[in-house]
């Protein structure tokens, strides 16, 4: 029997996952998000999403097995990594035999399925029959796939948003939808399109792709304005317009991402980490899946995207990036391509027309230490586990023609956690990027155009000029507030005092209009 002190100090038995947990000996990467113990009275508390939680002597579940893994199943949170390092030490034995005691079981059924789904093992068990069907996962809490798959065995319908091979989770807690609510994408689009209009925020599409290539550079930290350049056109033509961007046309955008000097394409074939070089040594900050697992976890996120269409958008865009970001499937063009994915869903899901782009880039460049937190959520206590497993050796040359000296010898169990990521925390992260972009980014682009574009109209009123002229002499003047000596010198009809003054006017009152 397992007990712990609660914050008064008396003894509470702990149940569910964390008694499975200590009596298993698993440990999984992904700490458990509910911690529940048997005491004197109902208490519910919750901070950071990390749930304590005690329940009266009425809750106790029998000590066993079968017994916590109902209680979890009930009263806690499906974790799928957790269960996948359960099954994978206990067996099925115990399982099969809660079946056969309770065969039309909701929760005996829906353990059954679970270890068959997370294992690939069939348990000893006869065929569910007279049982209504029932959801793998709950829609109501979790993320979950609107295409269902029937599962004639066990009367469960698979509504997982992926498969074995590859199943983000995302649990519908309380801070994933206030972020959402928050976000209120419709009405923030609304409103700058009711202040500004259609016409201008089409003239701001282009302005607004510039700036989310601009700024994904930098999370990269990196400038060149070519690739930037391309990045740009990339968006600009293929968002919401790839067939299957996870499958066969994700080549195809790297190639139009990277340019034709790029020395690798495709799927990779080798290791990668995430880290840096600390005086000429490597540090890896995280290990992405071993090159075996890329095609299978690839083709696991293609399902996804098509089972989960109808779901959430703003989860679908954030559970979709950041699972491509975890995979890490290409050896180039990871994180651009990541933060394509987000516009590219919401572009797909309705929530954004062509041509607009929300440059959410821009805003995770506005506060990088908060982008380097999210992704240490899952690279942190993953490092923690397998940081002395990761080595660098001698130099070895894979299929895909990378040369690598990356050595790690845990695949095999850094599976359960690569395999069934929790992304609950990113999409809470991402939904507030939205709507941090859309109430300020959009609208400040938005705001400058206007002012620009007025300023544009007036200059015209004191001489003709192309466009390329007026935005130099606005530019200049914008940040000097008079007339150069070098504008002059370039334009001299600028040299006559009342025209120099009306030009000065017409621009300042532009743009503090």
């Amino acid at each position: 029997m397992r007990s712990a002190k609660n914050s008064s100090g008396n003894d509470e038995r702990l149940v569910g996952g964390t008694w499975l947990c200590r009596e298993y000996a698993i440990e999984p990467v992904q700490p458990l998000r509910y911690t529940s113990t048997i005491g004197r009275a109902n208490v519910r508390r919750e901070a950071n999403g990390r749930h304590q939680n005690t329940f009266q002597q009425t809750y106790s579940p029998d000590d066993s097995f079968a017994g916590h893994l109902e209680f979890m199943l009930k009263h806690e949170r499906i974790h799928l990594e957790m269960l996948s390092r359960l099954f994978q030490v206990a067996g099925g034995r115990e399982i099969a035999e809660w079946v056969a005691v309770q065969p039309t079981g909701q929760f005996s059924r829906r353990a059954g399925w679970l270890y068959e789904w997370l294992t690939g093992n069939k348990l000893d068990v006869a065929d569910v029959i007279n049982a209504p069907y029932i959801n793998a996962l709950d829609p109501a809490k979790y993320w979950a796939a609107t295409e269902q798959h029937k599962n004639t065995r066990w009367h469960v319908w698979d509504n997982t948003p992926g498969t074995r091979a590859f199943c983000p989770q995302v649990l519908l807690s309380d801070s994933v939808k206030s972020a959402i609510l928050a976000a209120d994408v419709e009405g923030s689009l609304k409103n700058l399109e009711d202040r500004f209009g259609a016409n201008l925020l089409r003239r701001a599409a282009m302005w607004l792709t510039r700036k989310e290539t601009r700024s994904s550079f930098q999370i990269e930290r990196e400038h060149d304005e070519t690739r930037e350049e391309r990045f740009a056109l990339a968006m600009e033509i293929h968002v919401g317009h790839l067939r299957n961007l996870f499958g066969d046309d994700l080549g195809f955008l790297q190639q139009e991402v990277l340019g034709p000097k790029a020395l690798h394409f495709g799927l990779r074939r080798s290791p990668v980490f995430v880290g840096q070089t600390v005086r000429y040594r490597d540090v890896a900050h995280y290990l992405a899946p071993g090159p075996d697992q890329v095609q299978e976890m690839m083709q696991a996120l293609a399902d996804a995207s098509v089972w989960t269409m109808g779901s959430d958008p703003l989860i679908r865009a954030a559970a979709l990036s950041f699972a491509f970001v975890y995979i890490h499937p290409l050896s180039d063009g990871n994180g651009r391509i990541s933060r394509f994915v987000i516009n590219d869903v919401l572009r797909r899901d309705g929530v954004i027309d062509e041509p607009l782009i929300i440059p959410v880039s821009a805003t995770i460049c506005n506060d990088m230490a908060s982008y380097d937190r999210i992704l240490d959520v899952l690279s942190a206590p993953f490092r923690r586990r397998y940081g002395r497993s990761i080595r660098f050796g001698s130099d070895v040359r894979y299929p895909d023609g990378i040369i690598s000296n990356l050595e790690f010898d845990e695949y095999e169990d850094a599976l359960h956690t690569w395999r069934y990521i929790d992304l609950t925390d990113q999409t809470v992260y991402m939904a507030n990027v939205i709507g941090e972009t859309l109430r300020h980014e959009m609208f400040d682009e938005a705001e400058f155009l206007r002012k620009h574009y007025l300023a544009r109209e007036r200059l015209n009123a004191v001489f003709e000029a192309g466009d390329n002229t007026l935005d130099r002499i606005i530019g200049s003047v914008s940040e000097n507030k008079r007339i150069t000596g070098k504008l002059v010198a370039d334009y001299p009809q600028l040299e006559d005092p009342e025209t120099a003054a009306r030009v000065v006017d017409a621009i300042l009152s532009a743009i503090t209009d």
